[in-house]
């Protein structure tokens, strides 16, 4: 076991402590000591980031599929480490998260708008619960129910059924007390969910351009609804 080395930059013979492990030398630890190394990154902080930058980019495919064949082999381990480091390193976490949105403030809304723009789906579902949340209201419409609803109507408009950009129509208005469950979300057009509003079905369909008798059979039997009144038992 060495139990002392001689630093190839300073020259010192130090304790091997004071040198970190490497397994392609011939002793398995590094040449120079901690002290000189670091010193070393210090005055070449540019130069080794952009080398360690090219070679990034160079094997960026093979890192992420690593990194992400990585994440899920030990996702629960990563999730508890996580955690635990968060706990122990709270102040400065936040300290760190409100300090980043404020430098990177411009790039966050750039990604943010990003985002929103090619997940309309998920932004939809997370104001809809809100709104429902912020009602008392229940709130538990999955993705998986919300494209069996639009597959049930064919992925078009309930109501004038033309093959537009869906919206999650509220059947009962969140204002008149309707929850964002399967049982009171149904497909429609941007321009039908606008003329209706929070009215009241009954009243607001009949009267619209786009009233069809069959599909409003079609509508109230999928929401179980028998003599204006819903026989709560729908299931997906």
């Amino acid at each position: 076991m060495i139990e002392f080395k001689i630093c190839h930059k300073c020259k010192v013979e130090l304790p091997i402590i004071n040198f970190s492990k490497q397994t392609s030398s011939n002793d398995g630890y590094h040449s120079r000591c901690k002290a000189c190394v670091k010193q070393h990154n210090k005055e070449h902080k540019v130069e080794i980031a952009l080398r360690q930058k090219l070679r990034y980019e160079a094997k960026k495919p093979q890192i992420l599929e690593y990194t992400k064949a990585y994440n899920e082999k030990h996702k629960d381990k990563k999730s508890t480490y996580d955690k635990q480091y968060y706990i122990d390193h709270k102040e400065s976490a936040l300290l760190y998260a409100r300090e980043y949105k404020i430098t990177h403030k411009g790039m966050i809304a750039h990604r943010t708008s990003n985002w929103q723009k090619f997940n309309k789906d998920k932004v939809n579902r997370i104001s809809q619960r809100y709104r429902a949340t912020k009602f008392l209201l229940p709130s538990n419409l999955t993705t998986k129910q919300w494209e069996n609803i639009k597959l049930h109507f064919n992925n078009k408009c309930c109501y004038c059924n033309k093959e537009l950009p869906l919206a999650q129509e509220h059947f009962l208005a969140v204002t008149k007390g309707g929850d964002y469950t399967l049982n009171n979300i149904i497909p429609s057009c941007q321009s039908c969910n606008s003329s209706k509003g929070n009215r009241n079905f009954f009243e607001w369909y009949p009267n619209n351009k786009s009233y069809n008798k069959k599909r409003e059979k079609y509508i109230l039997e999928f929401l179980h609804y028998n003599n204006g009144n819903q026989q709560l038992a729908i299931t997906v």
